[in-house]
C-alpha cells in the first residue's frame, strides 16, 4: 500500500503536466457559436466595482465613444505582461472608454491595483468583478486575457481572445473612431 501511495505521489504531477507546444497551438480561441457572434449590440450585464459594494451595468455605457472591455485576472502573468506593455501608452486611448473586469473578487482587485493604480488612467471608467461570470459565457472564452472592442454606437467590432498589443487595438479603434 505504501509503495502504491508513493507511486501515485510521484507520478501524479507528471500526469497533469502540459507538454510544450508552439505558441500558435497554445493561443486560446473563442467559441465560434458564442452569443456575441449573433448579437452585435453591447450586452447589458452587471459587475461589482472594485470597492465590493456598488454595482455597474454595461447598459449604462454611453454611446459616442468606442468602448474597450478588458477581461483579465489579477494573478495572470500574461495579463500582467500585457498591461505592463499597454499602460504606458494608455494616453493614446483618450477617445475610448475602457472597462476592466475580472472574475476574481474585489479584494483581489484591490491588492492588484496597489501596483497598477488603474484609477489614475483617464480612459479607464470601470474596474470590477464580473460576479455572474457573464463575460466568458457570452464571448465563449475559457482563459484570460480577452479584449472586446465596440464602436461608438455600441456595435461589436472585434474580440481578441488572447493577448493583444496596443498597436493592434489602436489600429482597430482608428477604423471605428
Amino acid at each position: 500500500m505504501r509503495k502504491l501511495l508513493l507511486l501515485l505521489l510521484l507520478a501524479g504531477p507528471a500526469a497533469f503536466a502540459q507538454e510544450n507546444k508552439p505558441k500558435e497551438e497554445t493561443k486560446h480561441k473563442s467559441d465560434p457559436n458564442a452569443p456575441y457572434t449573433k448579437y452585435k449590440e453591447l450586452p447589458a450585464f452587471e459587475a461589482i466595482y472594485m470597492n465590493g459594494k456598488d454595482t455597474f451595468n454595461t447598459f449604462n455605457i454611453p454611446a459616442g465613444k468606442p468602448s474597450l472591455i478588458i477581461y483579465f485576472s489579477p494573478d495572470c502573468d500574461h495579463c500582467k505582461k500585457m498591461l505592463d506593455e499597454m499602460l504606458p501608452q494608455f494616453d493614446k486611448l483618450k477617445n475610448v472608454n475602457v472597462y476592466m473586469m475580472t472574475f476574481m473578487p474585489p479584494i483581489a482587485l484591490q491588492v492588484f491595483n496597489r501596483g497598477y493604480h488603474l484609477e489614475n488612467y483617464e480612459a479607464i471608467k470601470f474596474i470590477g468583478q464580473d460576479f455572474k461570470f457573464f463575460f466568458p459565457t457570452y464571448y465563449g472564452v475559457s482563459s484570460v486575457p480577452d479584449i472586446v472592442l465596440y464602436d461608438k454606437r455600441k456595435k461589436f467590432v472585434k474580440l481578441w481572445p488572447d493577448v493583444a498589443t496596443m498597436d493592434e487595438i489602436l489600429a482597430e479603434v482608428k477604423k471605428v473612431d
